[in-house]
């Protein structure tokens, strides 16, 4: 078992049956965070004026704790399942979520301002 803070990406790792692909999605979890930056470019930074994103980004810790969790299992019935579920979450969050409510909260808060 790897250290504690490895154990998310290990819970990817393990959740993918075939092992290239478990590879591909380990680099892939690293990537995408890399690359979030660059991809969502809200108005604000701080999540004090983006309400949307910073439930976003409490969603997104629960779902790092419960892939952390997962990691710390031995590979068996009902946590690898759970591991699947939550890699998905992870990557729908990362590269769907994220995105949209950063245009949703530009766009409301433009739409504000227009009227204004």
């Amino acid at each position: 078992m790897p250290e504690w803070y490895f154990l998310p990406f290990y819970a990817i790792l393990r959740s993918i049956p075939n092992k290239l692909l478990g590879v591909v999605a380990l680099l892939l979890s690293i990537m995408v965070l890399l690359v979030l930056p660059q991809i969502v470019k809200p108005l604000s930074r701080s999540l004090d004026f983006r309400p949307f994103s910073k439930a976003g980004f409490w969603s997104f810790v629960m779902i790092a704790l419960i892939l952390g969790w997962v990691g710390a299992k031995p590979a068996a019935y009902p946590f690898i399942n759970v591991a699947q579920m939550v890699t998905f979450l992870y990557f729908s969050f990362l590269l769907i979520l994220f995105p949209f409510l950063a245009w949703l909260e530009a766009k409301l808060w433009l739409d504000f301002l227009d009227k204004k």
